[in-house]
Formats: C-alpha cells, structure tokens, sequence
C-alpha cells in the first residue's frame, strides 16, 4: 500500500538485490506465459509502467514465488504490516510460507508425507494457542495428527 500498485518495480525496497533479482526475472516469465484476460487486456492497454499492478501480479504468482518476496523486504515494519492481518510475526510468516511450499511441492510431485522428515520446518506461532497444542511439539521436522479416542 505505502509504495503504490507498482510499487514491487522498485529494488530499492528489498534486502537482497540478488534474490530480488531472481524473483522479478521468475515473476515476469510468469506475467508473459500468463493467458489470463486481464494480463492480456494490460500488455494490449498498457506500456507504461510495462509490467502490470500488483494486484495482477499476485494472480499469477506461485505460492513459492509467494514465500521469495514475502522474505525480502527491507524493513521489518514492512514484513510486520504485511503479517499483522494475519495475527503473526513477520518471522513466522514468510516462516509458514516457506514450509507450506516445500509440503505443497511435496504433494504436488506426489511425494510421501506421511512419517516424513522434513528438511524445511516452520516456527509455530503463538497464537491461537489451540493450534500450538496441535502441533508436533515432540517432533518439528513430521506432520502428525494428534487423534483423540473419541474420535476413533
């Protein structure tokens, strides 16, 4: 919001020049492959700025692409206003992003989860309590499900 729809255009705003970099060039091979209407009706519509708003952006962006900036912005009051909707520390969500991409991708490529030891774990949040109780607090690096009897 502070820097505008196109404010992502700008290196200035993140860490890391090199993952920036890598990140931009990935995003705009996603913006020209895209085929969804309202990219096609912007590069037709529009040649300046070249690249479209961010709102259109984040359509086409993968959930990994998601996690890259998610981690690189420069200031922590950034990453903090990006994670505070969400009830999370700015650590703890591009945490979760990063190890819900590297589940996601496991999945996708029809991998094991179960028993699994994950090599990408997550800082478990705080809050809401109930979901730090659910959590495998023996073990961070498996996806368990805690079973109640009653439920069995």
């Amino acid at each position: 919001m502070k820097y505008g729809p196109h404010g992502y255009l700008d290196p200035g705003h993140y860490d890391r020049a090199d993952y920036y970099a890598k990140a931009f060039a990935s995003l705009i091979e996603e913006i020209e492959r895209s085929k969804d209407t309202f990219i096609v009706h912007y590069r037709t519509k529009h040649d300046d700025p070249e690249h479209p708003p961010i709102w259109m952006t984040a359509e086409v962006m993968s959930l990994g692409q998601l996690s890259k900036w998610l981690g690189n912005p420069k200031l922590r009051a950034e990453r903090q206003a990006i994670a505070k909707p969400y009830g999370l520390d700015e650590k703890v969500l591009v945490s979760v992003a990063h190890h819900l991409t590297y589940v996601r991708n496991i999945c996708a490529h029809h991998g094991r989860l179960w028993n699994k030891q994950f090599t990408v774990t997550m800082i478990v949040p705080n809050s809401p309590a109930s979901l730090r109780l659910a959590m495998n607090s023996a073990s961070a690096r498996k996806l368990t499900t805690h079973w109640r009897s009653s439920a069995i």
